[in-house]
């Protein structure tokens, strides 16, 4: 594995895009806490700021602001409108924005440990496939051993 690699952890790869911020990306470990700025945002005070989070799942958007209930993440918006995610993670999946902002699309999900543990399933598997051949090559060899004493 390479060096700084890091092992057996959730990554997301937050993408922004709009024409406020440019095209961006964010990386994140899952389960730790995210601040998105609000840049950019119209002319009003932050507590009159919205998020909103659309699933592509409905047709709704789901509303987050200061006075609002929160969304599954426990996601809340700072007074100075900035989006705080406390535990990021795939339950905040979705198309975000805030009012004039820049959209945010949580996408590519990389699990390592997924990764490795495949590896190490292969391996197990491989390990497997050779042991078995050894058995059917030891059974073979005195087939072969007693068709050969014995001839016309």
């Amino acid at each position: 594995m390479a060096a700084g690699a890091a092992v057996g952890a959730w990554v997301l790869v937050l993408s922004l895009w709009g024409a406020v911020v440019g095209a961006q990306n964010i990386t994140a470990r899952i389960g730790e806490p995210l601040v998105l700025k609000c840049k950019g945002a119209p002319k009003k005070p932050p507590q009159q700021l919205e998020w909103k989070l659309n699933t592509g799942r409905t047709e709704a958007w789901k509303v987050l602001s200061p006075q609002g209930g929160p969304w599954d993440s426990v996601a809340r918006v700072l007074p100075n409108g900035s989006l705080f995610l406390p535990a990021v993670g795939i339950q905040d999946e979705g198309i975000l924005g805030g009012l004039g902002t820049a959209a945010l699309l949580i996408g590519v999900i990389l699990w390592q440990r997924r990764r490795r543990q495949g590896e190490e399933r292969k391996a197990s598997e491989n390990q497997e496939e050779e042991e078995e051949r050894a058995e059917l090559n030891q059974s073979e060899e005195p087939e072969a051993g007693e068709s050969g004493t014995g001839g016309p």
